[in-house]
Formats: C-alpha cells, sequence, structure tokens
C-alpha cells in the first residue's frame, strides 16, 4: 500500500512556541510511519516555514540554525509542498494531510488553517472560524453565554479605552466583578498555557495585571474567580456526526491556579490529583463538553477547561483549547485509544471534513457580468 505524505506543522510566532515543538516530537515519535511518510515543518520565530531531517532531533530547537535546512512554501491552488533552491521554488511532493500541532497565535487562530484552505490540503484542527472563536476568549464567551452555557462573569477591555481614562475602566471592573469580595483573573484576549495570567485580590494587583497581559494582546478580559473551585479538564474527539468524550483530568495545582511551569514543567512526572467529583457532576462535564464542541463546530481534538463550584453544584465551562497540548492524548487511554491510534483518527477526520466541504458548491452561473454597465452611469466601466 502505497503511504500518504503527512506534514507536521508547528512552532511560529506564538509565545506558546516551545510548547509547540514538544507536541510535535510527541506526534512525529507516534505516528504509524507504516502508513505515513511523514515530514516535520518548522516554522521558526520570525515566521518562516523550515524543513529537514534534523527537525526531528530535540536538541536541533536548543541553539536554533538554519543550516541544512530547506525553506518551505505552499502555494494557493496546488496541494503540493514547494521547497526553496535559491531564488527558485521546486515541487516537492503532494500532501495527503497536515497535523498542525501549533498554540496559540499564528497557528491555532485559523491563521495557518486559512492558508491551507487555499492550498486544498486538508489539515487536523478545526476550521478557520472555530479556531478562530475559541481562541478569542471574549468572543468565546459570547457565544457560550448565547447558548446558556455557564462561565464565570467577566469584563473586557481594549487598550486605546484603558489608556484613555485608567480610573474609569479599573471603576468599571471593580464594580461589575464586585472585586472587594472577590478575586478575579486577567488574561490576554488571544492567548494560552496560563501564560500573561494573574490572579488579582486588590486595585494594585489589578493594575500590575492588566499591564502583563496588554503586553500580550490589544484586548484582555477580567473574569470573576470562582472561589475554592475544582478544575476539570475533558477532551473531545471527532467530527460533525461523531464525538466521544474522553476520560476527565483533575490537574494538581502547587498555587492559586495552574501557571506555565506548573502546566509543562513540575507536572511532567506528576500523577492528575486524586480529587474526585461526583458521578453526576462528571457527566454533566462530558455532556457539557460534547456539547460546545458541536456548538463551536469543532473537528479534531479539542481540550475543554472546566471550573467547579462544588459547594453550589455549578459547572462553568472556562475555555476551549482547539489544538491542546500533547493533543491530550493522555486523556483517552481509558478509552482505549492510544497516541498512534488518536493520530491517525485525526487524520481521517481532516481528510473527511476537507473532502465533504469539497463536495459543496463552490459556483454560481449568473447574469452580474452581462449587464454590468447597463442602466446608471455609475456602474458603467471606463478606463
Amino acid at each position: 500500500m502505497k503511504k500518504e505524505n503527512v506534514l507536521v506543522i508547528f512552532g511560529g510566532r506564538s509565545a506558546e512556541h516551545d510548547i509547540s515543538i514538544i507536541t510535535a516530537l510527541q506526534t512525529l515519535n507516534n505516528i504509524d510511519k507504516e502508513k505515513y511518510n511523514v515530514y516535520p515543518i518548522y516554522i521558526t520565530r520570525d515566521g518562516e516555514m523550515t524543513f529537514g531531517k534534523k527537525l526531528f532531533n530535540l536538541k536541533t530547537y536548543s541553539d536554533f540554525s538554519k543550516k541544512g535546512l530547506k525553506i518551505a512554501n505552499f502555494k494557493i491552488g496546488d496541494d503540493y509542498l514547494y521547497l526553496s533552491f535559491g531564488k527558485f521554488l521546486k515541487k516537492a511532493f503532494k500532501v495527503s494531510c497536515a497535523l498542525i500541532c501549533c498554540h496559540g497565535l499564528n497557528g491555532e487562530d485559523g491563521t495557518l488553517q486559512g492558508v491551507l484552505e487555499l492550498s486544498k490540503i486538508p489539515y487536523t484542527s478545526s476550521s478557520v472560524l472555530s479556531c478562530s472563536i475559541c481562541m478569542d476568549k471574549i468572543i468565546m464567551k459570547d457565544v457560550l453565554g448565547a447558548n446558556n452555557l455557564l462561565t464565570p462573569e467577566s469584563v473586557c477591555i481594549k487598550k486605546t479605552d484603558y489608556y484613555l481614562n485608567i480610573e474609569k475602566e479599573l471603576n468599571k471592573i471593580v464594580k461589575t466583578l464586585n472585586l472587594f469580595d472577590n478575586c478575579c483573573f486577567v488574561k490576554p484576549a488571544n492567548l494560552g498555557s496560563s501564560i500573561g495570567i494573574s490572579k488579582c485580590k486588590n486595585v494594585s494587583e489589578l493594575e500590575e495585571a492588566i499591564e502583563i497581559a496588554f503586553s500580550y494582546d490589544e484586548r484582555v478580559i477580567i473574569e470573576k474567580s470562582v472561589e475554592n473551585a475544582v478544575e476539570v479538564n475533558c477532551a473531545v474527539l471527532g467530527n460533525s456526526d461523531y464525538q466521544i468524550a474522553s476520560s476527565l483530568e483533575y490537574p494538581k495545582s502547587w498555587g492559586s491556579f495552574l501557571n506555565f511551569d506548573e502546566k509543562y514543567i513540575l507536572r511532567k512526572n506528576q500523577k492528575n490529583a486524586k480529587k474526585k467529583l461526583s458521578k453526576k457532576i462528571e457527566l454533566q462535564i462530558k455532556e457539557m463538553a460534547v456539547s460546545a464542541f458541536k456548538i463551536f463546530d469543532c473537528s479534531g481534538i479539542v481540550r475543554i477547561d472546566f471550573l467547579v463550584d462544588e459547594k453550589n453544584e455549578k459547572v462553568f465551562l472556562n475555555e476551549l483549547n482547539s489544538i491542546p497540548g500533547s493533543l491530550a492524548f493522555y486523556l483517552f487511554k481509558d478509552e482505549g485509544i492510544d497516541f498512534k491510534t488518536l493520530i491517525n483518527k485525526l487524520i481521517i477526520f481532516g481528510k473527511r471534513k476537507f473532502n465533504e466541504k469539497n463536495n459543496n458548491k463552490f459556483s454560481y452561473e449568473s447574469q452580474a457580468l452581462a449587464h454590468f454597465g447597463e442602466g446608471n452611469k455609475t456602474n458603467k466601466y471606463t478606463k
């Protein structure tokens, strides 16, 4: 059987660049190489796409050099990968599917998906629109609210508005979220991995947190804290007509919330916390996860993070991650899906979504051009 050519795309101009490399190397080590010819495409921190064998090696990234690598390119309307040779581009091979392992901006936010759409290359993540909405915490919360999915109360601010009248914006946050009685979290609107996030207990901490968040994004969201909440993660694998919810993860935190180091460094050899919720709440979480997956028209694998107010039995959907770290493979072990199988399913779903979309009509016979220029003088073509 002829092998399919699969790209694993990662890196990019994102604060989550390093985590993307880890996800990609895990994927490269677990993909079925008897079924696929697999080729890593590393997007450098300045946005160049590189191609070469040394991208399989972790040591390549500790002191990165483009020596020995080719610059990779896509062409609109062409499902081949192109490599640069001096001033010339050479067609390398036809791409069966792109397995996206990017996190954060310029990869998880729909931009890379748009490039692949124009290049007619199937890809493994959610669509352009779905990824962009999931990535933007402000728009995401609007969609959750419109569909009656409970999420923590929040206020959003823009950098220009904030610095024009800081006192007014701070007062709005304090009043809306009742800050003196509750803590709050300040987050950049488009970022993940807990980067740029701070927990605040007073106005002084709030001001400092907003400054940090604005260094990463033009828009910031401030969320009311769900006090003494249990954090729970649930992934969903599937497409428009098939979804399976994973086992639940109770990530262990050493602080008031999971910061970057806790998520990716300190937790490296840690098992999930022993905390368990009632079967009723766990079932509710899984049902909410699948519901959100469908509402946001997701596909591939998405990790959905929840906060549970155990005392009042309230489940808050905190956010959706359309390309989760490590592709959340560890959450499906209890479902009998190992990493190799999960990758294979992602490729199948990606190709199926591509084929279904291509079956739609993309042309419509009209008389618009034939009648252009008739009637009103303003519609007449002039040289």
